[in-house]
């Protein structure tokens, strides 16, 4: 798989049960991803600051790419745990997913991948889920002989 991914939206790998890989988050500064735009006195990026890379995918590999709605509000080990929950119906797993992702967004006392990573740039009173899109697309790798 050749990948390339610019901003907080993007991609994880898991390969037996475990995170193998995740797309890293791109960001000038605290909570302002890489974007393209062309607002006026926003920061506009090019392809060119795109992240990209290659891995040698194997059988059974699950690809979930996502918008930051869902990695914002649901941990990895919580997502591992719903995917294998629904290992056989990746169309249910994303939506079960999403649906975890809005519960999280509205809950105003749970902590978040959101809000600890608020808490490790010393932002206060940063609680719950962030309100966010949500869009998720999850996917085995089969290789047929």
């Amino acid at each position: 798989m050749t990948w390339t991914n610019l901003g907080d939206s993007g991609f994880r790998i898991i390969r037996d049960g475990k995170l193998f890989f995740e797309s890293p988050i791109q960001e000038s500064a605290y909570n302002t991803p890489f974007q393209f735009n062309n607002m006026e006195g926003c920061a506009t990026h090019r392809p060119e600051h795109a992240d990209h890379g290659a891995y040698q995918l194997m059988d059974g590999d699950i690809i979930v790419i996502a918008t930051d709605g869902l990695y914002d509000n649901v941990a990895i080990d919580e997502i591992i745990s719903i995917l294998c929950r629904g290992c056989s119906d990746f169309d249910q797993a994303a939506t079960s997913l999403m649906s975890q992702a809005r519960q999280h967004m509205e809950d105003r006392t749970r902590e978040t991948p959101w809000s600890r990573r608020a808490s490790m740039h010393k932002k206060r009173d940063v609680k719950g889920g962030k309100a966010d899109d949500i869009i998720c697309i999850v996917c085995r790798i089969i290789f047929l002989s």
